[in-house]
């Protein structure tokens, strides 16, 4: 017995996949007569769940026909949902295969972020079709050309199928700021790599740097060559070296050769990709004669050892008080160590400046105390005059300055003063990312309660107007994602209403647990969260239960990480212990468990102890880059001597010190940071707290 295929396009032989199994499929075809098959698990195909990723394919695939002028040359597009792939998806060239959890959708378990995840993966996968597939780098140094084009295209595909005009928006919460953070670390890698041989180095090369800053570095890209440039330039890219491989080179020369010769993108670019990092952009002014001198400088959170002299060509865009993000920003060149502004379009001395609006550039920007002051002050007394992705990253940057203090803490959380009048979700969702690092820092001091109540304060405006319940009519998914997390960070913050109505969830579930979960897809996770929280082994064995039970991956998950919300020290021990054994958690599942045991205020120490004292076994159950997770979240919350002294300890007794130098190199810089935090921060931060609310707990030098 033997089947007959048709013969494939000049391919890389990685992109080729075969599937064998019990599938059933639903199909439907493109505008140009594409076949698109969705398979999946038999059952799960009737129950619809495969209906939304169906469609989402045939969109997308039009849309990014539409965009990049080079017709999908196969007859297929199929796509199939796996209920074990180690992968999160898989571009295989006419046979996509994804994770169940990122391909099916049902409208009663899914939550509009899984709709969303789902989308954007969907896009992710297809964007390889031609940057990837039809095109594909000439060896794994050079793997940013598949993996941030399809990640800056995903967002794309996001607008084709919710027809949102804020998907951009959702980059800088999603990717842009998270891989800032990573990329200021002195252990980045440039986003080439200058040499990559065998395959675990090879498998190291599928990182954050290379899904998130190359996107990131295309973002930019697009912002300063104009859209209409950019996207006739990566068309003329895609034609030149289709069915063909290409290096980073061959994309400069390509986008050179279309625009003509106006910028060396070689000698740009080189900067941004051949170099580790990024900068940090401080701009001073002279009000008086009406200049700025503006300096660079990378960026590391450890700013005392910080030797490098990198330097970057930077896109330097700047709008002003009198031509604000509404206008075209102005664009100037810098690529030397320093540079000044003399211009008549400058802002007067009594105007703002705004460095890179839209966040738009890959860098962060460090202002003069006057700025710094006029921009807080325009935020409260006019938010609209900046659009929300420069409302985002003004927070982002202030509490990243704090963190290493370049910024003192008070006046980073002036920026956040202006949140009661804020409206949008990258806004809010920015300064509550920005808020865990402070939360974080004072857990276990004695002041964590002065705190707690401004948080509570702030929270509160959210909570009041958004709460648990959907209103009918409300736009999607935005709301809906503030939603979610005004009801999280209020339970965090021990808002009474929303820790009642959490565990007032939980328990009717309990009550009727053969019927649906009684509350919102989208809240489920907080509910569980804090509902194990206050609760007891009743409540979290019972969660335990469902979890066995439920073959629905998402709704796994989402309880995986509810647990480790509990606040009984033995519970989370039985539960880290349990994470060791096949039998209770699966291999793939283990670190996901320490992780958000090691991420909870009252596990941190638990997970802590239960590593140092199970090494040998944590290190035979997690891979390489799940330990750096994992102990990444440990010495998140790290700030004392006492708690560098035990990690240094630990550090210098574990095996194979070698293996984990830079997840070594990491914590060390993290805890450092951390300290240096504390030293410069606590006392005036909490004399600012205490004059909020009321008098502060002192002890000394102590915290």
């Amino acid at each position: 017995m033997a089947d007959e295929t048709e013969e494939t396009v000049v391919m890389s032989s990685y992109l080729l996949a075969f599937v064998v199994g019990k599938f059933s499929y639903i199909e439907t075809k493109t505008v140009h007569g594409t076949r698109i098959r969705a398979y999946g698990v038999p059952h799960k195909i009737e129950a619809g769940q495969a209906d939304f990723a169906l469609e989402a394919s045939k969109t997308v695939l039009e849309g990014f026909e539409h965009l990049f002028k080079v017709p999908y040359p196969m007859g297929k597009a199929d796509l199939i949902g796996i209920p074990d792939f180690s992968a999160g998806a898989m571009e295989n060239w006419g046979l996509v295969i994804y994770r169940e959890e990122y391909m099916l959708y049902d409208k009663d378990l899914s939550t509009a972020r899984d709709k969303r995840i789902i989308t954007y993966i969907v896009g992710h996968e297809l964007a390889h079709q031609w940057f990837g597939n039809l095109v594909t780098c000439d060896w794994w140094s050079h793997i940013w050309l598949n993996e941030g084009f399809a990640t800056y295209y995903e967002y794309h595909a996001t607008n084709y199928v919710e027809l949102q005009h804020d998907y951009w928006e959702q980059f800088l919460v999603n990717d842009l700021h998270s891989i800032l953070d990573k990329d200021s670390y002195t252990s980045a890698h440039p986003l080439v790599f200058p040499s990559l041989v065998t395959r675990a180095e090879v498998d190291n090369a599928f990182d954050s740097f290379t899904y998130s800053k190359g996107g990131s570095i295309n973002r930019m890209m697009q912002f300063f060559l104009g859209n209409t440039t950019w996207t006739n330039a990566m068309n003329y890219y895609l034609e030149k070296h289709q069915y063909s491989t290409a290096t980073t080179d061959d994309l400069w020369t390509a986008v050179s050769e279309y625009i003509g010769g106006s910028l060396d993108m070689k000698e740009i670019m080189d900067s941004w990709t051949l170099q580790p990092g990024f900068p940090s952009v401080n701009v001073s002014r002279d009000y008086a004669q009406k200049s700025i001198s503006v300096t660079q400088q990378r960026f590391l959170f450890d700013v005392e050892n910080n030797a490098t002299e990198y330097i970057y060509h930077i896109p330097l865009m700047f709008a002003t008080e009198a031509a604000p993000f509404t206008s075209t920003p102005n664009l100037v060149w810098m690529a030397n160590k320093t540079l000044t502004l003399e211009s008549t379009e400058l802002p007067a001395a009594d105007e703002w400046l705004l460095v890179n609006p839209d966040a738009a550039g890959y860098y962060r920007v460090w202002y003069d105390d006057t700025n710094y002051d006029m921009l807080v002050a325009a935020l409260s007394t006019n938010l609209s005059v900046f659009s929300v992705t420069s409302r985002s990253q003004l927070i982002n940057d202030a509490f990243t300055f704090a963190s290493t203090g370049l910024l003192s803490q008070v006046r980073a959380m002036k920026m956040t003063e202006y949140l009661n009048m804020e409206e949008e979700y990258v806004p809010w969702k920015t300064a509550l990312n920005a808020f865990y690092y402070p939360d974080r820092m004072l857990s276990r001091t004695a002041n964590y309660g002065l705190w707690q109540a401004h948080m509570l304060k702030q929270i509160d405006l959210l909570y009041s107007k958004y709460g648990w319940e959907y209103n009918p009519g409300e736009e999607e998914p935005t709301i809906t994602y503030t939603r979610q997390e005004a009801t999280k960070e209020a339970c965090h913050y021990g808002n009474k209403d929303c820790l009642g109505k959490a565990y007032d969830f939980f328990k009717s579930w309990m009550a009727n647990p053969d019927v649906n979960i009684p509350t919102d897809p989208n809240h489920r996770e907080t509910a569980y969260c804090y509902a194990l929280q206050v609760g007891d082994a009743v409540e979290w064995d019972f969660a335990w239960k469902e979890l066995q039970e439920t073959e629905w991956e998402a709704e796994r998950n989402r309880l995986y990480r509810a647990m480790a919300c509990a606040s009984h020290a033995w519970i989370l021990n039985r539960y880290l212990e349990w994470s060791m054994d096949d039998d209770y958690v699966p291999r793939d599942k283990c670190y996901y468990v320490m992780y958000y045991v090691a991420y909870n205020n009252f596990g941190r120490y638990i997970a802590w102890n239960f590593v140092r004292e199970n090494w040998g076994r944590v290190e035979n159950r997690l891979n390489q880059g799940e330990i750096k997770t994992v102990i990444k979240a440990i010495v998140a919350g790290f700030n004392t001597e006492f708690d560098y002294d035990e990690f240094k300890a630990f550090r210098d007794s574990a095996n194979n010190t070698e293996l984990y130098s830079e997840t070594w190199t990491e914590a060390e810089e993290t805890i450092e940071g951390n300290i240096e935090y504390m030293e410069e921060n606590y006392d005036e931060f909490v004399d600012w707290l205490g004059n909020l609310f009321i008098k502060k707990i002192t002890f000394g030098s102590l915290y």
